[in-house]
């Protein structure tokens, strides 16, 4: 199917992605790949549908999600990627998921920032690992909420705190004010 879609056969390469995933229902490259032709082709609620229907209950890995939800915000369906965070998140324990769960974390509260749900987008920084980026997520969900006075607080605790990025304390300070 791919090889189709490089050599421009669109027809020949939907139907051959389609039927590999008939066959091969959990392969998230014939996912994505037929995800980008619907886009391409001003079809976004099929993209959408076709990755949808490839997760399970493993955590599908970043490259999938993130085309999920760079598909998801551009049609501002927020709700969807809070909802697939909160799927996964808990499937991310331990050291050797950090990353992914930071990264899932930071996608989550984005989204929660954009549809103006600050109350949750605080208490999504409150489970964070302590530093620099559960501190700037505090704040701005502070600022989100109109709360200018405690994000002032949380910034005074926060520049106090060793190894706090003074430029984002002053940036978001100056914010605040």
């Amino acid at each position: 199917g791919r090889d189709a879609l490089r050599a421009k056969r669109f027809g020949e390469a939907v139907a051959l992605l389609r039927q590999g995933l008939a066959y091969h229902p959990a392969d998230p490259t014939a996912r994505l790949t037929l995800a980008q032709f619907y886009v391409a082709s001003n079809q976004r609620p099929l993209a959408l549908k076709t990755l949808q229907d490839g997760l399970g209950d493993e955590f599908p890995g970043r490259r999938f999600l993130s085309g999920l939800f760079d598909l998801a915000e551009q049609g501002e369906d927020y709700e969807l990627i809070v909802r697939l965070a909160d799927r996964y998140r808990p499937r991310l324990e331990g050291d050797a998921a950090a990353g992914e769960r930071r990264w899932l974390e930071a996608r989550e509260f984005a989204a929660l920032i954009a549809s103006a749900r600050f109350t949750e987008a605080l208490a999504l920084a409150a489970t964070e690992e302590a530093g620099n980026t559960a501190s700037e997520h505090r704040v701005l969900a502070l600022l989100g909420a109109g709360r200018a006075a405690d994000a002032l607080v949380a910034l005074a605790e926060w520049g106090r705190r060793p190894g706090a990025d003074e430029n984002a304390v002053l940036r978001l300070r100056v914010r605040a004010l």
